[in-house]
């Protein structure tokens, strides 16, 4: 075999060889190294988030050692982390510098400017891992660069296995001096870094602080109605108070005086009285001096109708008239509407009141008592006093109707008694005795009445 051939074939080995490892670097399943750098595909295809490549060299920028020059095999000679072919363009780029200072600041398209520069290391920023970039572009044929923040890879592992002691551009004090958060070491998660003395100032929540005020007289405002105060005087946390005097004369606290609180009754409840309050300037404070009683409402005096015509309640006559009783409760006025009733004679026994006048009576005897009913057939007669004599008798009999029976003296519906009065039965472990339990005339069984814990029903008795 040729020279000629075997390196055909060897050339074709390796093409066949970095078509596979992209392959598998794009599907996630390998770890590809060279040059003793290794580079975790999965870490990259797997996160869910886009890839990007800027070079298209298939590796991603946040493992490209070189990210905008084409290097698929990550060369780096001196181990730097810098790619040979990043490191070889710097160079041209600061070989052209020296050799032709004059065109420097020259161009005519942004390549003119030489490449993009890493500012730092990369950073987290949340879960992102970042990297700040100066960026050179040609304006007007003159170069031109700023800085410009870069996402590398979004929700990168490798920003999950560290933890930011702060936050990015924080501010602290520590001995007088101030922190500022940032990355500043290896990792890629930020911490404080040097510290920045704040000299004769002091140093307050990571700012240089100046004293505001040393005594009260720093804060006169030349306002009488104001105290003016230095507060924490003399430290970094002094600042001016005005308080409002409410007052420096009595006459300023007149607008207080007047009127307060609910009403009340005089002590002989006959006005509604209410508290006037009079206020002073004690320490530049409105306070209640003087508190005295004034009245609001007058609530009047009783007074009475005349006596209307006399009339009879049992064997006594009485009269009426109407009252009106007037005073205060609770601090409001009443006025109330009162029927007063008099007693102006007893009849004697043999004297009976009548249409207001005691007169003789005549001499008759009570057949009943009023009110008392009996039955007569099937009606039922009522006890008063039914002619003109002043005696009760009873009165017509008031039928019942059909279907109705009278029952000591009350028309109830016509029934059939269940069993014999007063007798007894047993019924489950409880006894029941007949009688007229709903006043119909008829007998009912009553309720069980259960027997005791260790008794049973025999006979209607519980034994």
């Amino acid at each position: 075999m040729t020279n000629r051939n075997r390196f055909l074939i060897a050339l074709i080995i390796l093409i066949v060889f970095f078509l596979i490892i992209n392959v598998l670097a794009l599907l996630g399943y390998s770890t590809i190294s060279f040059d003793k750098k290794t580079v975790n595909s999965n870490e990259i295809l797997t996160s869910g988030k886009s890839i990007i490549d800027s070079d298209n060299d298939g590796i991603a920028d946040s493992l490209d050692n070189c990210v905008y020059d084409y290097n698929p095999f990550q060369e780096d000679e001196d181990y730097d982390e810098i790619g040979d072919v990043c490191e070889t363009i710097i160079k041209d780029n600061d070989k052209d510098d020296g050799d032709n200072e004059e065109d420097e600041d020259e161009c005519n398209k942004d390549s003119d400017c030489g490449g993009d520069e890493k500012i730092g290391n990369e950073y987290c920023s949340g879960n992102d891992l970042n990297q700040t970039w100066k960026v050179y572009s040609c304006d007007n044929t003159e170069c031109n660069s700023e800085i410009e923040e870069r996402t590398v890879l979004a929700d990168s592992i490798s920003c999950m296995s560290c933890t930011n002691e702060c936050s990015f551009d924080e501010k602290t004090c520590s001995n007088n001096s101030v922190l500022t958060c940032g990355n500043y070491d290896t990792d890629l998660c930020y911490e404080w870094g040097s510290a920045e003395s704040c000299g004769s100032n002091i140093c307050s929540n990571g700012v240089c602080e100046t004293i505001y005020c040393y005594s009260d007289s720093d804060c006169e405002d030349n306002n009488a109605y104001t105290k003016d105060t230095c507060e924490n005087a003399g430290t970094i946390n002094s600042y001016c108070s005005y308080e409002d005097l409410k007052c420096i004369v009595n006459s300023d606290c007149d607008y207080l005086n007047g009127l307060f609180g609910e009403g009340f009754c005089s002590t002989d409840y006959s006005n509604v009285l209410k508290l006037f309050k009079t206020y002073s300037c004690a320490n530049h404070v409105c306070v209640n001096s003087i508190n005295t009683s004034q009245i609001i409402e007058n609530c009047g005096t009783d007074s009475c109708g005349i006596y209307g015509n006399n009339y009879c309640v049992s064997n006594s006559i009485y009269k009426n008239r109407t009252c009106y009783d007037r005073g205060c409760s609770t601090g409001n006025c009443f006025n109330n509407l009162v029927l007063e009733k008099t007693l102006v004679q007893t009849c004697s026994d043999d004297e009976e009141c009548k249409m207001g006048a005691c007169v003789k009576t005549e001499s008759c005897t009570n057949e009943c008592s009023s009110g008392a009913k009996q039955c007569s057939g099937n009606g039922v007669l009522t006890c008063g006093n039914y002619d003109s004599d002043s005696c009760l008798e009873w009165s017509s009999a008031s039928s019942c109707g059909d279907g109705k029976t009278c029952v000591g003296g009350n028309c109830v519906l016509t029934c059939t008694s269940e069993c014999v009065y007063d007798s007894r039965r047993c019924s489950g472990n409880g006894i029941q005795i007949c009688g007229d339990y709903n006043n119909n005339g008829c007998y009912e069984w009553s309720l069980i009445s259960p027997c005791g814990f260790s008794q049973t029903c025999n006979g209607g008795y519980c034994i």
